[in-house]
């Protein structure tokens, strides 16, 4: 009933989510006034206030009948992910947690809302944190002018970057400076050939045309060609970004050990393993695994 009797959780939670912003990392949970469910029959409502009122769905309750109910009935009610951890380690206390930098920044939203509660917070050290990179990968790599981080995003801003590498305008350029040219190149001709008789001007037009006509039908295969290229770095771009960063995650939240031992031997993948343990697991690395 603690959570039902201030807001202090609320802003515990929201002072540290303000230090974290400063520091340049993005709060992964959102408090709220009451961070519990209720649960009614098999119906798990999230509690809301309106002014001075409880509610979770057709109920209501003053702050007072809620605590109430809580003291009654707690099998009633249980913690949102703001107090999942605290009730979890207030019940079964932890001594230490081993946490991927999501959940490092979860638990730094928490720690004063442990403090508040008199609950011991359990230590957090860092896992070890990598994307594992095969021979096939690392020869597609190698085709592309961009480093491996270039693809550890989600696959339309990587998209969107390469159209905007790709679609340089030199073709378009290309385009009008040809046009301009061949237009100042031919036209002494044609008015020497006006000069001369009046009626070759029809065959000096058709004839600047079907020059224009040609270095257009150039610049089409010129452009089909260029499309060609494109999609094979698309195509390129999406097999490395599936497997580098797939559903838009980190390798390590998709695939898992049975997933990456298809891609190599299992010696080759536990040496990969065994140097990854081996350094500090303060940063994100990338393993190279060749055979």
């Amino acid at each position: 009933s603690s959570d039902l009797s201030s807001d202090l959780t609320l802003s515990a939670v929201l002072q540290a989510n303000e230090q974290l912003l400063r520091n340049g990392y993005q709060p992964q949970a959102k408090p709220s006034s009451v961070n519990l469910f209720y649960h009614s029959d098999t119906v798990r409502t999230k509690i809301t206030t309106d002014n001075d009122i409880y509610l979770a769905g057709d109920t209501q309750w003053t702050k007072e009948e809620l605590t109430q109910e809580a003291m009654d009935f707690p099998e009633r009610f249980s913690p949102n992910v703001v107090l999942r951890s605290l009730c979890q380690d207030s019940l079964l206390p932890t001594f230490a947690y081993i946490a991927g930098p999501g959940e490092i920044a979860y638990l730094a939203q928490l720690a004063e809302c442990y403090e508040q509660f008199g609950i011991r917070m359990p230590m957090i050290m860092a896992r070890h944190s990598a994307t594992f990179l095969f021979a096939n990968h690392q020869r597609l790599l190698e085709k592309s002018d961009k480093t491996l981080p270039f693809y550890l995003r989600p696959i339309a801003e990587i998209e969107q970057d390469l159209s905007a590498d790709l679609d340089d305008g030199v073709l378009s350029s290309l385009q009008t400076e040809v046009s301009e040219a061949i237009a100042k190149a031919l036209y002494p001709i044609g008015e020497f050939a006006k000069q001369t008789d009046a009626s070759l001007a029809g065959s000096f037009g058709s004839t600047q045309k079907a020059i224009q006509d040609n270095v257009e039908t150039l610049l089409k295969k010129i452009k089909t060609a260029q499309k060609r290229q494109q999609q094979t770095v698309f195509d390129r771009t999406r097999t490395l970004t599936s497997f580098l960063f797939p559903e838009a995650k980190l390798q390590e939240r998709v695939y898992g050990i049975g997933a990456l031992l298809t891609k190599t031997t299992e010696q080759s993948f536990f040496e990969a393993l065994d140097l990854l343990t081996s350094m500090s697991a303060d940063k994100h690395y990338i393993i190279t695994i060749t055979h």
